[in-house]
């Protein structure tokens, strides 16, 4: 990997460091497993993709999850972790050292359980909000995930409306269905 593709990002809590170059839309939350078969815990995620042209440096992006009226807000900072131009990355419920073969970096349970519905999720920097979506409801859709319709590309408009959400009908683990690291 050329290091010269690197986005020139990085974000920082305290020392207000800039957030170069990253901009609302260049990283789009694309896919939501909120109500996963069985426990919850370590098998939840959603996913995000790198719209940009350029690797991003994530170290020190904040993951925020909330209600979908913005209360109850809870954050996790995330550690060195990069993501290439055009791929997606799977950030998920679990421990560091305890991740399902389908997720790239794990949050523990500093954002809490995913609720069922009325919740949403956002990735910021500093005081940018990069993407922000309100996900459907998985209340009944056990171990469904909720996917942008693949007919267009990752779009960070486009997961404005729960609308573009449609169900995940390919089964990528026993009683999971979602994309998880793909289009």
């Amino acid at each position: 990997k050329n290091s010269s593709l690197v986005a020139d990002f990085s974000c920082s809590d305290g020392d207000g460091v800039d957030c170069g170059s990253l901009v609302a839309g260049d990283l789009v939350i694309t896919e939501i497993m909120a109500n996963p078969v069985g426990e919850d815990r370590g098998s939840e995620y959603f996913e995000v993709y790198n719209a940009s042209s350029a690797a991003i440096d994530l170290d020190g992006l904040t993951l925020v999850y909330s209600l979908a009226d913005g209360s109850n807000e809870k954050t996790h900072d995330v550690d060195a972790l990069t993501i290439e131009p055009g791929d997606y990355l799977v950030l998920g419920t679990a421990d560091a050292d305890a991740l399902a073969e389908y997720m790239d970096y794990g949050f523990g349970n500093d954002l809490g359980a995913l609720r069922n519905a009325g919740a949403a999720l956002a990735l910021r920097c500093d005081e940018t909000e990069i993407d922000r979506t309100e996900y459907p409801s998985a209340e009944g859709k056990d171990g469904i995930a909720s996917i942008l319709d693949g007919e267009a590309g990752p779009d960070y408009t486009a997961n404005d409306d729960v609308e573009s959400y449609c169900d995940a009908t390919t089964e990528f683990a026993t009683g999971l269905f979602g994309s998880p690291g793909e289009a």
